[in-house]
Formats: structure tokens, sequence, C-alpha cells
């Protein structure tokens, strides 16, 4: 089994001890046939030489194991010997563990002969003279050299001429360089060493360079190329924004014009809407003046009826409670009072009755009273309508002193009631008569402030249309405004892209041709990119003593 010890950064001499324990016991403990592989780049600290030292001479390191672990030690051995017949002391228990570590362990030491660092760790650790078979590599044949480079090479994503020819290029550097050391070592008594190792170096080497060198020119390349790439994308955004500017010129001036004669119609109507106003206004305040003096009419005339309207209504209430008792006690009469006679004439004289005959009104007053519609026709009666004929034959009865309710009532309820109800008709239709001038401004007005009302409603239509076109102009100017703003500050983006893409052209103008140059040269380089570094390699690898 091969042991490698595994170098991290928080190993040092406790993990190296512990390392140590691990393989000197799988050797001694477990009789495990062991190799423990060490070279000189695992090396951090001399005192790793001399515990080697110590292991290829005696098999042991002083004083690396703790009392537990020699105790287990010793307890493992302890069999062992009392089968071979040996003691069982301490010292014969871990002489043969010692034994077993040295029949069971093989220690192999890989180092490098360059410098004086090896020859004098010979001189200071002899036990790697005389406890070891010094395995001296010679030089590789140079077929050797070449299997090995294009082995290596061939992982890389390169051309197979490419390949062959930076094989045959290292193997060329690695042979010649053998030659010049052999030359140098008679020429001057000093030795170097060109060994396989450096031959490994060197394409270790070249893979690292190749990678670090490609990936550095493609990146400046690219950052060129980008470079060119944005001025070329600036130098058509450029021309665009040129053309959108030119676009915009004429759209902007056409919009302008249309804000203008919209602002300009929109004045006009503005006008017209306001003189259509004061119309409308002056027209509301006559047919309001012409409404006030109806309704003063009116009232003139309700005032002046008022006084005989609550006759006419006790009246009315009266001939409503006339019971038909009361007129059949009137109309049995054969004698009647001189009051109940007037009353009747007075009432026959309203109805335009005329006595038959004789001449005498009470036979017709006994058959008018005993007609079925007598009370009924009574309240019908047409009080605004009565011939002036009738009123002047019924005044002599209504001027008399003794035509009164109250004094007819003595002699018939009935009677009293009807003399109230033609004083009633008499004051009512006087009043009428009185107010009908007025009843006639009446109608006047109101026709006037019906007249003039009408006409309102059609110039309030007309302000109403003149005013409903007075806002859809206004929307249609306000959105004209919004579309010119909108196409203005379209314009001042165009504008200030312009001359930020103009600036940066000017700013960056000369550098294109720079520009171009370096990635052309970059571009030249990658191409040449595998030749510079493996001659850049060989020179790293091989120039020196």
């Amino acid at each position: 089994e091969i042991f490698q010890i595994e170098i991290s950064k928080s190993y040092g001499i406790p993990q190296w001890h512990e390392d140590l324990k691990n393989v000197l016991q799988m050797a001694g403990l477990k009789r495990k046939p062991t190799v423990f592989l060490f070279n000189d780049t695992q090396l951090f600290n001399e005192s790793q030489l001399e515990d080697l030292n110590n292991i290829l001479n005696t098999g042991d390191v002083p004083t690396i194991y703790e009392p537990p672990e020699l105790e287990n030690i010793y307890n493992t051995m302890r069999p062992i010997c009392q089968a071979e017949g040996k003691p069982l002391t301490k010292v014969a228990l871990f002489q043969t563990y010692l034994s077993r570590v040295r029949n069971n362990l093989h220690v192999v030491l890989c180092m490098s002969p360059v410098g004086e660092a090896f020859r004098t760790r010979l001189r200071k650790f002899p036990s790697f003279v005389n406890c070891c078979t010094i395995d001296w590599f010679t030089g590789w044949p140079e077929e050797a050299l070449r299997s090995v480079g294009a082995d290596f090479v061939s992982e890389m994503l390169i051309s197979d001429d490419i390949q062959k020819t930076i094989v045959d290029s290292f193997v060329y550097m690695h042979r010649s360089v053998e030659k010049l050391s052999v030359r140098y070592k008679k020429e001057t008594n000093r030795s170097t060493h060109i060994t396989p190792t450096s031959f490994l170096e060197l394409l270790k080497l070249f893979s690292k360079l190749i990678e670090e060198r490609s990936t550095y020119l493609t990146q400046q390349r690219r950052r060129y190329d980008a470079g060119l790439e944005k001025l070329a994308f600036t130098a058509k955004l450029v021309a665009k924004l040129q053309s959108e500017q030119e676009e915009l010129k004429p759209r902007l001036e056409k919009q302008g014009i249309e804000v203008k004669q919209m602002a300009a119609r929109l004045q006009i109507d503005k006008a017209k809407a306001s003189k259509k106003q004061k119309e409308v206004e002056e027209d509301k305040k006559k047919s309001d003046a012409s409404a006030k003096e109806a309704a003063d009419l009116e009232k003139q005339c309700k005032d002046a009826l008022s006084l005989a309207e609550p006759l006419v209504k006790n009246a009315e209430k009266k001939l409503k409670n006339l019971s038909k008792a009361a007129i059949t006690e009137v109309q049995s009469m054969r004698t009647p009072p001189v009051g109940v006679r007037r009353t009747m004439e007075a009432v026959l004289i309203m109805l335009k009755k005329q006595p038959k005959g004789s001449g005498d009104w009470w036979p017709e007053s006994k058959r008018v009273l005993g007609s079925a519609g007598f009370v009924k026709s009574l309240q019908q009666f047409k009080k605004n309508d009565i011939p002036a004929a009738v009123i002047a034959r019924v005044k002599p009865y209504t001027d008399d002193p003794d035509f009164e309710e109250g004094k007819i009532l003595a002699s018939s309820l009935a009677a009293s009631n009807l003399c109230g109800w033609v004083h009633a008709m008499v004051t009512y239709n006087r009043e009428y008569q009185r107010i009908l001038p007025l009843r006639a401004s009446l109608a006047k007005a109101e026709e006037k402030c019906a007249i003039e009302r009408k006409n309102l409603a059609l110039k309030e239509a007309e302000l109403d249309a003149v005013s409903k076109k007075l806002a859809d102009l206004n929307a249609q100017h306000a959105a004209a405004e919004e579309r010119h703003k909108a196409l203005l500050t379209e314009a001042s983006i165009c504008d200030a892209r312009l001359k930020r893409a103009s600036s940066l052209m000017n700013g960056l103008g000369g550098e294109k041709d720079r520009w171009t140059r370096s990635s052309a040269i970059l571009g030249n380089q990658l191409e040449r990119v595998y030749g510079d570094v493996a001659l850049s390699c060989g020179i790293i690898s091989y120039l020196g003593p």
C-alpha cells in the first residue's frame, strides 16, 4: 500500500508526526507491506528529513510515541514474542515491533539533484546514501520526449499541425540544451542538470501560460471590438436621430399652426358665447319683469275678489244646508210675507225668469221652488257672467234697506238664505266687473311673459349649442396642445440624445483608427500566440546555468 502525506495550510509538525506513526504502525502492528512516498515538494521543515533519516537507520523516530501508544505496541507484540520464544521485556517487545517495521516499510524519497540543497542534505543525513538505493533518472530518448509532449499537448484545443510544431520545438529545445549542458561541463567543469522533469515543467508552464496569454489577448481584443461596435452603433444612432429630427421639424411647425388656428377660433367662439350670454341675461331680466308684473296683477285681482269670496262661500254653504222641508214651507205659503215675496222675485230675476199672465211673481216662484234642480241651478250659477240688464233689474231689491237676511229671517229661513245668495252674487259680480281691466292687463302680461319665455328658451338653447361647441373646441384645443407638448418633448429628447451621441463621436472619433489597429495587432498576436508562448516557456525553463 502506498502512503503519502497531504499538505494543507494547517499542516505542521504535529500532523507530520501523526502521519509517521500511522505509517509505522501500519507496517509494524498490522504487518502490511507499505511504501512511504515522499518528495522534496512536500518538505516544509528540515526536521522532517531528520525523522526520515532515523526511520531509514533504525525504523523508529525517538520520542514519537505516547505512553498509551507504547502500551498498545507492547500488548500487540507480546503474543508474537511468546510464540517465537523471545523474552517478554519491553525492550524485546519493542525490538520485535521495529523488526516488523523494517521488514514491511519501504521508504521512497524523490529529490531533484539541481542546486546545492541536494548535496547538503546528503552530507547532513548519511542514511540517505547508506540506507538507500539511489536511482539516477537518465535523459529520455527523443522518441520518449516526443511521445510525452504529444500526449500532453493533445489535450489542448489546438490543430494537429500546430500541435506537431509545438512538440517538435519543445523536443528541439530540450535536446539542444542537453548538448549545451555537456559542453558546459567540459568547458567549465561545472554540472548543470537537464532532467526529464525539466521537460515536464516546460509542458506544464506552456499549458498555464497559453491559457493566461490567450485569455488576456482575447479580452483585450474584445474590449477594442466592443468599443468599435459601440462607435458603429453610435454612428448609426446619430444618423437615425438626425433623420428623426428632420421628420419632427415639419410636424412641429404644422401642429404649431393648428394650435394657433384653434386658439383664434376659440377666441371668436368665446366672444360669440359671451354675447349670447348677455342677450340671454337681458331677455331673462325682461321675462322676470313681465312675470313679476303678471304676478302683481294677479294678486290685485285676487285681493279685489277676496272681499266678495267669503260672501259667496257663505251663501254656497247656506244653499248646501238648505233643506227640502224649508223650501216646501216657502212653496206652501198662500199669502207670503212681503220679504219672502220680494226675495223670490229677486231670485227669479237672477235666474232670468218672468211672471206669467197678470204679472204676479208668486205662481212662478212656487213653480221654480217645486222644480227638482232649483238648488243645483243656484249652486251652478255663473257669477262671473251676469248680464248688466239682470244687475239693473235686481238693483232696486238689493238697495232696499228691508231686503236683508236678518229682517227676512223672521218670515222664513229659506227665504233668508236665498236673500243672502242674491246679495253675494251681486256683490261678487260688482267686484268682478271692477277688476275686468286688471284681468285684461293680466291676460296681456301673461301673454307677453309666455312669448318672452319662449324667446328666452330659444336663446338658451342657442346658448347651450354655442357652449357645447365651445367646450368641444376647448377639448380639441387642449388635446392639440398636449400633442404639441408631447412632440416638443420628443424633439427635446431627440436633440439631447443627438448632442450626447455627437459629443461621444467627436470625443472618440480619433480613437477609432487606433482601436482598429490595436484590434488587428491583438488578432495577429492571437494567431501567433502558440509560437510566442512556446518560445517564452523555453527561455523561462532552460535559460540559466
